[in-house]
């Protein structure tokens, strides 16, 4: 159910277990099946490497399944009654493998300079309607731009580490942020810190020159 998350991008997993985790509203809309490509594929790959996400998960997916079982029993009508017979009569079909992030990723990432020390890679195959997906990669030392956010954004940690106002975040960690965050996030260790994004919207930047550039860059 899980992809192998050292597969994803071939990097290497801390000892230490995740200790910035999804919230319940994103984890109980994961398990409902209502989160759009783009936010899904970033909790599916934090929950590969987050034991503690995914007893979570199951927690929800089991009171899921009780409040189905409370429901009131719905009359059988003659078409209800013909559709059962034509599923029980139909071999079920396979179920398809969940999509993984390497399902997304092209032969060759094409990155592309936004910033000093900051290039990002948007990923393709998504509807109009899903969220954007992207990685970003902070080269050591590098600080982002302050800004706050368009709507939701899931920040994944893949590899290296950045620091910001809610804390430090290394590989595994997940970054749940809202339109009232605003943040100043900096790589602060020798390996570059690459993320695996999503985002509703455009970021609202605090300074005039990012917000000069960023028609040009795209983020």
């Amino acid at each position: 159910m899980f992809p192998d998350f050292a597969d994803l991008l071939d990097i290497t997993v801390p000892d230490t277990a995740p200790r910035h985790h999804i919230s319940d509203d994103i984890l109980l809309a994961h398990a409902a099946g209502t989160l759009d490509t783009a936010f899904g594929l970033v909790v599916s790959t934090h929950l590969s490497v987050c034991t503690d996400c995914r007893a979570r998960l199951f927690t929800h997916e089991d009171i899921g399944g009780l409040l189905i079982e409370d429901l009131p029993p719905e009359k059988l009508t003659a078409d209800s009654f013909d559709r059962l017979l034509a599923r029980l009569e139909s071999p079920p079909a396979p179920d398809a493998p969940a999509p993984t992030l390497r399902d997304y990723l092209p032969d060759g990432l094409r990155w592309t300079q936004i910033g000093p020390g900051l290039k990002h890679a948007p990923l393709s195959g998504f509807g109009e309607d899903s969220g954007r997906l992207r990685l970003l990669s902070i080269a050591p030392g590098t600080t982002v731009s302050a800004h706050s956010h368009a709507g939701t954004e899931l920040t994944l940690v893949l590899a290296g580490s950045y620091m910001d106002e809610l804390g430090r975040f290394q590989a595994g960690d997940l970054a749940d942020l809202d339109e009232d965050t605003t943040h100043q996030p900096i790589a602060d260790s020798d390996d570059t810190c690459i993320c695996l994004v999503a985002t509703e919207g455009r970021l609202k930047f605090s300074g005039l020159l990012p917000r000069l550039i960023q028609p040009l860059i795209g983020i």
